[in-house]
């Protein structure tokens, strides 16, 4: 028999062909992974700009009681990282949302648990901040220089008192955490250091103002003007914080740190970082509405005796030079070099004037 070969016919193919939206919840869901994945741990994070042991206590100490509201900051964080946005300014024009999730934040963030009189200096770099810190504490603690950058917060403690300098930052978004921001509020008094404009530190001070903190502001340097300038200077200064619209500036001070004595806003700012009230570590009005914080700062006699410490270790290096001239007493050293805002020349001449009066 002689039957036909028969062709078997071919096989339908199935092509699989993905669900759009489930392989964009696969990339998000990767994304996500990756991110996290990448993250540093919030501890190793925070040790690259803090190196003090007492603040890295008080600050984990602060992270394992408020563990929610840090989460919240983490993911604003990376947001605002993954928005490429650098500073205070640009979260605030390029992403709003952003900037009213902050101060929220902001408003519901305790002030960090630190005892004693506390002050900060912030400044770029080349402001002055180590010269001026060395004068306040009357010893060479802090490296000054060309070239001498602050990386890391660093306390240096005085007779009653802690000074914190606080590095300027390139990228300003690492000071919209949780930590940084308890920090500040936990503060006596916040000094942010200029030399020429305003415009130095706008972004810090807009910043502060969202967050609805007060601050000095410090036009360091005041020396390097020429006389006829520096009247100009003074205009120019309060004509930008009009401009400009701050709204949590204090005092505004007119300083030379490496020669305080030429100025008398030098000893002004000195009694005024004490003097000061302290109720709720010197926050505005409204922060201290939407906080509810009952806290309040040291009693004034503490605060009064933490100023004269402050003028006691400004003179520091003149008593040690008028005692090894011979001038034994003091008392009588330190009323006269306060009477000549710290001139050391002015003070031997009284000195040696045997019927001087003060």
């Amino acid at each position: 028999m002689g039957g036909k070969n028969s062709t078997p016919e071919p096989r339908t193919q199935i092509k699989y062909v993905p669900d759009p939206s489930a392989s964009a919840r696969v990339a998000q869901l990767e994304a996500k992974v990756e991110k996290l994945s990448s993250k540093r741990p919030k501890v190793e994070y925070v040790k690259e700009y803090v190196r003090d042991p007492e603040l890295l206590r008080q600050i984990e100490e602060y992270q394992a009681r408020n563990r929610e509201l840090m989460e919240k900051y983490d993911e604003l964080y990376q947001e605002i990282r993954d928005n490429n946005i650098n500073s205070f300014d640009d979260l605030d024009e390029h992403y709003s949302k952003g900037a009213e999730a902050l101060k929220r934040m902001a408003a519901a963030t305790q002030p960090m648990q630190m005892t004693g009189v506390n002050f900060a200096l912030f400044g770029i770099t080349s402001s002055g901040k180590s010269t001026m810190l060395n004068q306040f504490l009357g010893k060479q603690v802090a490296a000054t220089g060309a070239g001498e950058t602050t990386t890391q917060v660093q306390r240096y403690d005085g007779n009653g008192f802690s000074l914190y300098d606080i590095p300027g930052k390139n990228d300003e978004i690492s000071y919209f955490t949780m930590e940084y921001v308890a920090f500040w509020k936990a503060l006596t008094a916040r000094l942010v250091l200029i030399t020429a404009t305003v415009k130095e530190m706008t972004s810090v001070f807009r910043l502060l103002d969202a967050i609805n903190l007060k601050y000095d502001i410090v036009v360091n340097k005041f020396d390097q003007h020429q006389e006829d300038e520096r009247d100009v200077l003074k205009a120019q200064i309060h004509a930008e914080i009009k401009q400009i619209g701050l709204m949590g500036v204090e005092n505004v001070w007119f300083i030379s740190s490496k020669f305080p004595q030429m100025f008398d806003d030098w000893l002004q700012m000195v009694h005024s970082l004490t003097e000061r009230p302290h109720k709720s570590n010197n926050m505005t009005r409204r922060n201290q509405i939407e906080t509810k914080s009952n806290t309040s700062f040291f009693p004034q006699h503490r605060a009064r005796s933490a100023t004269s410490n402050l003028v006691q270790d400004q003179f520091a290096a003149q008593l040690h030079q008028l005692q090894s001239m011979g001038f034994d007493d003091e008392n009588k050293n330190r009323r006269l070099l306060t009477k000549h805002n710290g001139d050391i020349s002015s003070t031997i001449n009284s000195l040696l004037n045997s019927n001087h009066h003060y």
